[in-house]
């Protein structure tokens, strides 16, 4: 009867551990998101994409570096950030007087995945807007391809 108990026990406690182990909702699927890793590029920026992160490279004195979050195995989005390796300003800081501004910590595009293209959804298209009026256009972008190094 003891012996019993103990595997009971035993299986209801592996049962939680499976459950509580098992539950990957809140993970970045690691499993298909590899399709997007590597370089994608839309003739001017290019986006560095690995398991955690997104670099922009601007050009090679300049990358930036934001936090990927992986919704599904055909889109990331960009969480906003202001890491950096650069020798000059990008004004990425600026708001333009706009209230509705890219913010640290926020998402700020989603990039989709469809017939060997990354098409982007930006959060901000207002700040995209005014950025590419006011200091260079063609940064962001509505699509980009993979880069053959």
């Amino acid at each position: 009867m003891i012996q019993l108990t103990l595997k009971l026990s035993l299986i209801a406690f592996l049962a939680t551990l499976t459950i509580s182990c098992g539950d990957s909702s809140n993970k970045q699927p690691n499993n298909h998101s590899s399709v997007f890793y590597g370089s994608w590029s839309n003739g001017l920026t290019t986006l560095n994409i690995d398991t955690s992160q997104i670099a922009i490279q601007y050009h090679g004195q300049c990358i930036y570096y934001y936090p990927a979050k992986f919704i599904d195995s055909v889109s990331v989005e960009l969480i906003w950030s202001e890491e950096m390796d650069c020798k000059f300003d990008t004004k990425i800081d600026q708001d333009f007087g706009l209230s509705h501004s890219p913010e640290i910590g926020q998402p700020f595009a989603k990039y989709l995945l469809s017939d060997s293209k990354i098409s982007a959804v930006y959060y901000y298209p207002k700040w995209i807007e005014k950025y590419s009026k006011e200091v260079i256009d063609g940064i962001y972008t509505d699509e980009y391809y993979r880069s053959v190094n």
